[in-house]
């Protein structure tokens, strides 16, 4: 009976045909769970925003809705007062490419959920008294961003990597660019991208599906309906950029600690979903096991030149990137660099052992994972920016068991070591 209900509570989403066209990804959870999560991602975000106004626009989406809706315009209070009080939450975010406004609550209360999320993607009251507010907020976000030298490194790396690119600019924009937003700038932003065709609807709970799309239906008439083109996936936004191979990319900092990537490309690929296993897959090769990984046997157990290490990666329809992290003094940039380079020659990477290890540890950690509606369309709206499509816990444990020690060590030598970017944020030890 546990292992029957395991296997009912795993990832697994259903897609089906929503209303008015909207693809709905949804999974069914027993009776036991009494948490229903839901998400509407629509396929806008940063990389939109200087066709219609300036860095940082799509990102005011998230705040400026709090303000007021057609439906619910008192604000921060009326909006949120249903969750708070029945114990649930409700939020938004934004990245490059989508932005998502989310809930988690009690089974009885997800219809008028469905409502009010739904109410903050489509009719947004946009003044400029709540504008003037929330910008503000922004720019305190930003500081709060910039105020670490790993937050700092992270804002400022899209420009590195993709300038003069709809990529190149981080989601938060900058406090001068916050300055241009007005009210009538944002009402046609929203009219510019905010549209039916570029929605996707994720849910996990004990719903009948019939009356989830009966619900639907009647929440989603309210989507502003202009016409625009289909975007249900991410798409191209351009060539990116010439990859700076071989180069050293300096930036001197105020903070005391310096942040060191060393970056690959990833080259552009027909199949979204196969160049995300692939690149996910490696990454744990390199990273799985956090202290007993090979990436920080060598930095933090054998050299002794970081607290911890990590790998970081951002996969598009355009190609991408991935490669390693630290943060440390400056004294230790040079032979963590090549530190770094010795991990990605590592012939325990590809050994079998070391692939098995691996498989077993990710079965292991599925087979664990807690009951999480919110994780679970959280990891489905993710992978179907970064794959193309959600996937489910089985078909990623079918591809991981078909990885051989050949695979990883094919993938390895694809990597040219002289393509690697090295970007280095240098603090002051001080």
């Amino acid at each position: 009976m546990l292992g029957t209900l395991k296997q009912n509570t795993m990832i697994s989403f259903k897609k089906l045909e929503g209303p008015y066209g909207i693809p709905v990804y949804f999974q069914h959870m027993p009776d036991m769970v009494q948490s229903v999560s839901m998400s509407w991602t629509i396929l806008v975000g940063s990389a939109d925003d200087e066709s219609v106004g300036a860095p940082g626009l799509y990102h005011w989406f998230e705040h400026v809705p709090f303000r007021g809706t057609k439906e619910y315009p008192g604000g921060y209070k009326e909006i949120k007062k249903p969750f708070t009080k029945n114990g649930g939450f409700i939020n938004a975010s934004t990245g490059q490419q989508s932005t998502n406004y989310f809930a988690t609550v009690p089974l009885k209360i997800w219809r008028e959920s469905l409502s009010i999320i739904t109410d903050l993607l489509s009719q947004p009251l946009l003044t400029e008294e709540g504008i003037n507010a929330e910008r503000e907020i922004i720019v305190q976000e930003i500081a709060q961003r910039r105020a670490t030298s790993r937050g700092n490194a992270f804002y400022e790396l899209p420009a590195i990597l993709w300038p003069d690119h709809p990529l190149g600019h981080n989601v938060l924009g900058s406090e001068e660019t916050l300055r241009s937003m007005t009210a009538s700038v944002m009402q046609a932003a929203h009219k510019a991208n905010y549209d039916r065709s570029r929605c996707v609807f994720f849910i996990a709970g004990n719903i009948d599906e019939d009356e989830l799309m009966f619900e639907l239906k009647k929440a989603a008439a309210v989507i502003p309906d202009h016409g625009l083109s289909e975007k249900r996936v991410p798409e191209s936004y351009g060539p990116l950029p010439a990859w700076k191979n071989g180069q050293i990319t300096t930036i001197e900092t105020s903070f005391k600690s310096s942040v060191i990537f060393s970056l690959f490309p990833i080259p552009k690929s027909g199949d979204p979903l196969k160049k995300y296993f692939q690149w996910n897959i490696l990454e744990n090769m390199f990273a799985y096991g956090d202290l007993d990984s090979p990436l920080s046997r060598i930095l933090r157990d054998e050299r002794k030149l970081v607290y911890n290490t990590s790998m970081v990666g951002h996969y598009l329809l355009d190609g991408g990137y991935c490669g390693f992290m630290a943060e440390a003094q400056s004294k230790n940039i040079d032979p963590i660099v090549k530190s770094f380079g010795d991990v990605l020659r590592d012939s325990q990477v590809y050994s079998p052992s070391r692939l098995d290890e691996v498989k077993t540890g990710i079965a292991g950690s599925i087979d664990i994972e807690p009951v999480d509606t919110s994780s679970y369309i959280s990891q489905a709206s993710r992978c179907l920016i970064s794959a193309g499509k959600p996937f489910g816990d089985n078909e990623y444990l079918e591809a991981l068991g078909k990885v051989t020690p050949s695979d990883i060590k094919n993938i390895i030598c694809s990597i040219d070591p002289s393509s690697i970017h090295t970007v280095i944020f240098k603090g002051t030890d001080k």
